[in-house]
């Protein structure tokens, strides 16, 4: 297996004493929702395409993405959820839903369509009661919104709106679009707030002409770097418990092992427990908790299915998760909707959307320690470091990676349970070490010192 596809599957402890693994139960699976399965009597179906950005706004839950049928109602790619039953937004859009936002009793409509209602709009549109006068069109896709007040901020692909440079970044103050500095080199994938500067995130490693890494600051006037930023993609961010709670595609935040998910606290990166085995693209908050839906599939070798939540000192899951790709998540009257590529929840048929409800037993699957692990020591380690197993049959193999993935060192097996690494030959820094052992995938952080 490739690095790219371990990183997507797995997780492992960033503390190296550590293994975490997900235990399944599925006695509380009847708390998914069976109402999204396909529609017939007493069922109002889910969706026939994928779902992309779920809005609560007034009572109603907004859904976008990449559908032409809700339930029994026809739809062009959004439409709205009362609780019991689906409506189109007049004659929709005719492209992709990526974001939805709440714009004072309007909702703004973000993505890669040319038209709302029939009407031209430039991949950004406005819905109040009807399809009304947007902002000015963009030349590129929409990916994220994020409202402050009267101020609507857009990131995405886009570089201009009109003759006005934007460089994927855009406010818009009610007449017209501004950028935010001088806007960043790649995709702009999320914004959050934070300690009156606005976080944004994505794919680019320039902001405003500072060198970031996927990751800045912006404080009206410039942009900064978080730390050392992330090693991919950031896809989501949200203000939790006073820190900046971030998602993506990557395994390091700053120098800490991450894996898919960490906290920034305006001084340093944090993981949050031992991270989630894959892209994260999508925060809410339920019932106290951080829930962060993705494509993670894998946790150590055990099956965690793309939706788990925080609950301040470890990641639940909720029952066997749903079967494909998560990418929005919300809240709507107490219960927590799942928005994505899926067609199950756990045992229940849920078309591309999903609902936990809450009221019963908590959730289903924990993250709990005490399984078998890889341990490092010392650590940090100047020229040898020991391993060592617990619980697991002998070592197949062992191979020293750089964070982007390259392999530095290789000690084939087998190996037995125990043994040393030779690091004379490496450079000072942050390695992962990846090895296998009885068909378990096994992955620890080493530091090698100088």
């Amino acid at each position: 297996m490739g690095f790219a596809r371990l990183r997507a599957a797995l997780f492992a402890a960033p503390c190296l004493a550590l293994a975490l693994a997900l235990a399944p139960n599925s006695a509380h699976a009847d708390q998914w929702w069976g109402g999204f399965g396909p529609a017939g009597p007493g069922i109002p179906g889910g969706l026939n395409g994928p779902v992309y950005a779920l809005l609560e706004h007034q009572d109603l839950l907004y859904v976008g993405g990449d559908f032409t049928q809700a339930g029994e109602v026809a739809c062009s790619n959004i439409a709205i959820w009362d609780g019991s039953m689906w409506t189109p937004l007049g004659a929709g859009v005719n492209g992709t839903v990526r974001t939805l936002a709440a714009y004072g009793t309007s909702v703004m409509v973000g993505g890669d369509f040319t038209e709302a209602g029939g009407e031209p709009r430039g991949r950004i549109a406005r819905w109040d009661d009807g399809w009304i006068p947007a902002p000015p069109p963009l030349d590129g896709s929409v990916q994220t919104l994020y409202v402050d007040g009267t101020t609507l901020y857009a990131g995405g692909d886009f570089l201009n709106s009109g003759a006005t440079p934007l460089n994927r970044t855009g406010i818009w103050n009610g007449a017209d679009w501004s950028p935010i500095g001088a806007g960043v080199n790649a995709r702009v994938s999320c914004f959050a707030p934070f300690g009156g500067d606005l976080i944004v995130g994505g794919w680019f490693n320039l902001a405003g002409g500072t060198a970031v890494n996927r990751i800045a600051s912006f404080d009206g006037a410039d942009y900064s770097g978080l730390g050392l930023g992330l090693n991919g993609p950031a896809w989501a961010a949200r203000p939790f418990e006073g820190e900046i709670a971030v998602g993506g595609f990557f395994e390091f935040a700053g120098t800490e092992l991450t894996f898919g998910v960490a906290r920034w606290d305006g001084i340093a990166w944090q993981p949050y427990g031992a991270g989630l085995g894959g892209n994260v693209v999508a925060f809410t908050e339920w019932q106290g908790d951080l829930v962060a839906g993705g494509w993670y599939e894998i946790s150590n070798g055990i099956e965690t299915n793309r939706i788990a939540r925080w609950d301040g000192t470890s990641w639940l899951g909720f029952d066997d998760g749903v079967d494909n790709r998560v990418h929005a998540v919300a809240t709507f009257r107490g219960a927590l909707y799942v928005g994505g590529e899926f067609l199950n929840a756990s045992n229940v048929p849920s078309l591309r959307i999903a609902r936990w409800d809450a009221g019963s037993s908590s959730v289903g699957v924990a993250l709990s320690s005490g399984l078998p692990r890889l341990l490092l020591s010392p650590n940090p380690a100047r020229s040898l470091v020991a391993y060592s197993l617990e619980g697991l049959q002998s070592l197949t193999h062992l191979r020293i990676l750089t964070p982007d993935g390259r392999e530095v060192a290789r000690k084939s097996g087998p190996l037995g349970t125990s043994g040393r690494l030779d690091l004379s030959s490496l450079a000072p820094g942050v390695y992962l070490v990846e090895g296998a052992s009885g068909g378990r995938p096994l992955r620890a952080r080493l530091v090698r010192s100088r």
